[in-house]
């Protein structure tokens, strides 16, 4: 995963709900937060979509059946997947819990 990905992912967990790791962003948020275009930003998540992480979550569906993130100027709506630790091949490794906390984040 590119350096670009993983701040996509931070920045989306700076500003999750810890109870249920959702938020709501628009592309301008979220591209100004990180620093890139607004483009660079809609293929840094078809990037993550790619490798099965996608942290989009459809609020409606289009008649084909492909998925509607956001609308024209309306926040999209994000969940962060749980990850595991990356491990080399042939290694062993661990998986990474959930992140749990007593108090929100802020």
């Amino acid at each position: 995963m590119a350096p670009t990905e993983r701040l996509v992912l931070l920045a989306l967990a700076e500003w999750a709900d810890a109870g249920d790791r959702t938020c709501w962003r628009t592309a301008a948020e979220l591209a100004g937060r990180i620093g890139i275009s607004e483009e660079g930003l809609r293929k840094s998540i078809r990037k993550l979509a790619s490798f099965g992480i996608d942290p989009r979550l459809p609020v409606a569906f289009k008649s084909d059946g492909s998925p509607v993130f956001a609308y024209r100027g309306r926040a999209t709506t994000f969940k962060l997947p749980y990850l595991t630790a990356a491990v080399a091949p042939g290694k062993a490794g661990t998986a990474v819990p959930p992140f749990s906390s007593s108090t929100p984040c802020g």
